[in-house]
């Protein structure tokens, strides 16, 4: 399961990513069976940068990272309804299927330069992260250490200063408030 955020673009680049770095890892085990390489991607999307008092940016939050998740290309998607009712949730997901037939398109990414070299970006540097990880012996040593720990604090007190300070504007929450 990966939650995909509100950054839209690079939502849609992460979860194309996610599929290459899949494919490389598991290529260089030299599966016997191809479809061992095929991964299946369950998206939500995250409560964290929704609003407690405005439930229709929300809605707008939940529909926009929904339509990167589709766009990204996963195989299963939840809308967590925060601050409006569950049935609009699925009803989101009902919309983008109905109306926008992103579905019906094979890669709806596919040849935009943006978003190949975005994609492409987020690749290589997760390729190296990985490496990193599998010079420390492997994950399970490398969570042992504490260093994926110290990563991942890391990463969460860069968010939550870039939001509290308001260089990473959040309408609804840290700014303009309902």
């Amino acid at each position: 399961v990966m939650a995909v955020g509100p950054s839209y673009f690079v939502e849609i680049a992460k979860l194309r990513a996610a599929r290459i770095l899949w494919e490389q890892a598991v290529a260089a085990f030299g599966p016997k069976d191809g479809a061992s390489c095929i991964l299946r991607l369950h998206v939500r999307t995250p409560r964290r940068n929704k609003s407690v008092c405005d439930s229709a940016t929300n809605q707008l939050r939940a529909t926009t990272e929904a339509l990167a998740a589709v766009i990204g290309g996963c195989d299963r998607l939840t809308v967590e309804a925060f601050g409006f009712d569950a049935h609009v949730a699925v009803n989101i997901q009902r919309i983008l299927r109905e109306e926008s037939h992103v579905d019906a398109v094979a890669d709806p990414a596919g040849g935009s330069y943006y978003i190949e070299a975005l994609t492409d970006a987020i690749a290589r540097e997760s390729w190296k992260l990985f490496q990193q990880v599998e010079a420390e012996g492997g994950y399970s040593k490398a969570l042992a250490s504490g260093s994926v720990g110290r990563a991942l604090a890391a990463s969460r007190a860069a968010r939550e200063k870039a939001v509290s300070s308001r260089r990473r504007v959040l309408v609804g929450v840290n700014n303009y408030p309902n």
